[in-house]
């Protein structure tokens, strides 16, 4: 059974992707717990393979995720848009309390972090996940336009999503 994709020019995206996107905290040559500086960055499993597709390939694609409209949320997006990736299907939760996307000021809902220490030699890559109560537990039916996303104006090559949204 062949796979048969639709040509580019049937469709708006090569490729969307479904999941959550998190900061990544790299501390660099030492163990996080040893760490005085770091390098920040954004990750997640479905935004990683579609960022390679867009900076690499050059192909048109898009993220569908949430995320709390603050500064680790804002910059999350330029560095997606920095690597060539359509933001505007992110849903943003913000944090005045009013609106169908409102958290409160006391940041109930935040964004997804995680520290990764590479590792060394023998020692393994560590990673410490901090993601509870971040906005993608909190998008439900009706929050993404699907038609639009899918439909004959627009359409895809190719959709992503993993672990989280399974």
């Amino acid at each position: 059974m062949a796979l048969t994709l639709k040509s580019p020019e049937q469709t708006r995206y090569d490729a969307i992707s479904l999941g959550e996107v998190m900061m990544r905290i790299d501390p660099g040559a030492v163990p996080t717990a040893r760490a005085r500086t770091a390098r920040i960055w954004h990750g997640g499993g479905e935004t990683n393979v579609t960022e390679g597709l867009s900076y690499c390939f050059g192909l048109r694609t898009t993220v569908v995720t949430a995320l709390v409209d603050d500064g680790i949320g804002r910059n999350i997006e330029n560095q997606m848009r920095e690597a060539g990736i359509d933001t505007s299907h992110i849903i943003w939760f913000d944090n005045s309390g009013s609106g169908a996307f409102a958290t409160d000021a006391k940041g109930t809902l935040h964004n997804g972090i995680n520290f990764t220490w590479a590792g060394k030699g023998v020692l393994p890559s560590v990673t410490e996940y901090y993601r509870a109560h971040t906005p993608v537990r909190e998008v439900g039916p009706g929050d993404v336009d699907w038609d639009q996303l899918f439909g004959e104006a627009n359409g895809t090559r190719w959709f992503s999503t993993g672990g989280i949204y399974t």
